[in-house]
């Protein structure tokens, strides 16, 4: 029996590989694989229900918050451009990194095959990663989003699967893997996007949302919270302002879909707005924000049934085109305006953005004015920037035949 660690420390992974199927295909279809699920939701009622399987263990693993004495290394190899630099730095971070608690009981009870970090781009599940290559123990990680690469993983692990092919260009060119240790996989997270019988009839869906299925719909996506100062309420401010002004607008109807990190408090004033809905996902204790399938399968209805998407340059960016749903990505801010604009440049625009800049794949709008105009465009000519939106699926979601859990899950079974 070939014993797989996998380390979930994050709700939407947690939906990827739980919710949508992919460590249950696992089990089904490799009767030699035992899984043991690492996480800080060992004792949650729901995650206990939802993983129970007889080839399938749950043990606590508190999630790793510092590295302690191995960050700088960390900072160090994540900026490397050399490939020696990279070995060199991570084999003294092995000797310095934090021990996890009561690993070593858990790897006598279940000595791992592999070990596989779900969130490899945050100290989190560091810990078990390092002390797992440090004893021998093959690792594999697996990204868990298009821009995860470019910012650096700070998990080191010996195997690594990404969504598309520009992230397996990333990571050989960028983080120096080996083709053989490198597997193009697809998002599981979009799975449910590609499947048969999701996409319900348009006024049936939009009236269930209690929307006229007779007016555009504008789908408005935050980006998250990620400062304090960091504040997104002033799109809807703008939005609001543009229904008034613009005659074309002015029958718009708005899902202002919120991020895992947006504050819903925030925006609670305007779901007394008519016209007007909120929505967001459901939560998982000590994992965070977590849709179930049938949330997922919401969004897929939300973002196909949506006369345009409205992105702060966020994932929506790719998810919208996979419905060929016309997608606005908003660069600029009316309330801190210098500060916004250096933020976006410095984070997206100059790294995983830039091909989509760069290429003219999204319209990139940067005042209330041009994105009044842009929206109605786009109401207007829905077949704009139709063979670009193409070009993104191609690049940054690659796989569009569903099945990315299955090819995950054999990675996963061939590796261990």
């Amino acid at each position: 029996m070939k014993n797989i660690h996998i380390v979930i420390s994050q709700g939407n992974v947690y939906r990827d590989l739980v919710r949508l199927g992919m460590i249950h295909h696992l089990l089904e279809t490799c009767p030699d694989v035992r899984v043991v699920l690492l996480t800080q939701a060992s004792a949650v009622a729901e995650v206990i229900r939802e993983t129970a399987h007889e080839r399938l263990v749950v043990r606590h693993h508190d999630i790793c918050e510092t590295a302690g004495a191995a960050g700088r290394l960390i900072n160090r190899r994540i900026r490397s451009r050399n490939p020696w630099l990279t070995r060199l730095f991570f084999e003294v971070e092995k000797k310095l990194a934090p021990v996890p608690r009561n690993i070593d009981t858990i790897f006598t009870e279940f000595p791992p095959d592999l070990v596989v970090s779900t969130h490899p781009r945050i100290i989190w599940e560091y810990d078990v990663v390092t002390y797992a290559r440090k004893h021998g123990i093959r690792t594999l990680g697996s990204v868990k989003s298009w821009d995860n690469v470019l910012r650096g993983l700070v998990s080191n692990t010996e195997y690594l699967s990404v969504w598309n092919r520009r992230n397996y260009h990333e990571a050989r060119h960028n983080l120096h893997y080996p083709e053989d240790k490198i597997r193009m996989v697809g998002a599981c997270a979009f799975d449910r996007y590609f499947s048969e019988g999701v996409i319900q009839d348009r006024a049936s869906f939009l009236e269930t949302m209690g929307l006229d299925p007779g007016r555009p719909v504008v789908f408005f996506g935050t980006a998250g919270s990620f400062a304090a100062d960091w504040d997104e309420t002033y799109m809807m401010d703008v939005l609001l302002d543009l229904r008034k002004s613009i005659p074309e607008l002015r029958g718009i109807q708005i899902i202002c879909r919120l991020h895992p990190i947006t504050h819903l408090e925030y925006f609670m004033p305007y779901s007394e707005v008519p016209g007007v809905v909120l929505s967001h996902g459901s939560y998982v204790k000590t994992l965070g924000w977590c849709m179930t399938r049938d949330e997922v399968d919401r969004m897929a209805n939300m973002l196909n049934h949506a006369d345009m998407v409205i992105t702060p340059a966020s994932t929506l960016s790719i998810e919208a085109p996979i419905f060929d749903t016309p997608t606005i990505v908003t660069m600029f801010s009316t309330v801190r305006g210098e500060r916004h604009a250096r933020d976006m440049k410095r984070w997206w625009l100059n790294r995983h953005f830039k091909t989509i800049q760069e290429n003219h794949w999204l319209p990139l709008v940067e005042s209330p004015e041009e994105l009044g105009r842009i929206m109605v465009e786009s109401l207007n000519e829905p077949g704009r920037y139709e063979s670009e939106r193409r070009e993104i699926v191609k690049e940054y979601v690659t796989f569009t035949d569903g099945k990315s859990y299955e090819r995950l899950a054999s990675y996963l079974s061939e590796s261990a």
